[in-house]
C-alpha cells in the first residue's frame, strides 16, 4: 500500500498495524499526485455518488498508463479528512465502484482492481467510528498494448498526475503509440 508519510505504527494500534502505517484525521500523507496517485477528497453527504462519478475515468487513465491509486478522502495537498461510512454503506460503495468499473472496455474481471477501506484514526491513535479513506488500487494492464476506454468511448490517459481525455486526432496518435511499444 502507501510507502510513505504515514504515521508508524505501533503494538497498540488495530487493524491498520498489520498494513504499516495509520491514517490520522487532518496529518498529511508523504506522497503527491503524480503518475502513481489521485488524490480525491470527498464533499457532501453521499460518498457513494462522489465516487462513483468519476472512478471508472480515473482507472482507465491508470489502466492506459502505468497503473496506480486513487485514494478517495485525501485532499489534493495530501491531507487525511475522510468521508463517514457505515458498514452498509461501504457494502453499497464497493458495489458502485464495481459496476463502475465494468464500464470499462475492454473489459477486465473485477478481482483485476484491489479495493481497501482504511479506518481512520485521531492524534491519540484511537478509531473515529465510520470515518474511512478508500483506496482503489488498479494494477498496470497485463496487455501492454491494451488501450481502455470508458463507457466505450472516452479514452483517459495519466501525465505528470493529470488525467487527460482525449479526443479526435489524440485518440489516434496515442494508440499508434501503444501499438509499436
Amino acid at each position: 500500500m502507501i510507502s510513505g508519510g504515514a504515521i508508524p505504527f505501533t503494538e497498540k494500534n488495530h487493524e491498520s498495524s498489520k498494513k504499516g502505517y495509520l491514517y490520522t484525521l487532518n496529518q498529511t500523507l508523504n506522497i503527491l499526485e503524480d503518475t502513481e496517485y489521485e488524490l480525491k477528497e470527498i464533499r457532501g453527504r453521499n460518498p457513494k455518488n462522489s465516487i462513483s462519478s468519476n472512478v471508472a475515468e480515473y482507472a482507465t487513465a491508470f489502466l492506459n498508463t502505468q497503473g496506480g491509486r486513487i485514494l478517495y478522502g485525501v485532499t489534493d495537498d495530501s491531507t487525511v479528512k475522510g468521508f463517514k461510512a457505515s458498514s452498509q454503506q461501504i457494502d453499497e460503495i464497493q458495489r458502485v465502484v464495481f459496476d463502475s468499473l465494468r464500464t470499462i472496455e475492454p473489459t477486465l474481471s473485477a478481482d483485476h482492481y484491489q479495493l481497501e477501506f482504511h479506518q481512520i484514526y485521531n492524534n491519540e491513535s484511537e478509531p473515529i467510528e465510520d470515518l474511512r479513506v478508500l483506496e482503489v488500487v488498479v494494477p498496470p494492464s497485463r496487455d501492454k498494448k491494451a488501450v481502455y476506454f470508458n463507457k466505450g468511448k472516452e479514452l483517459h490517459i495519466r501525465v505528470r498526475g493529470v488525467k487527460h481525455h482525449l479526443k479526435g486526432t489524440e485518440i489516434v496518435s496515442f494508440i499508434q503509440n501503444k501499438s509499436t511499444e
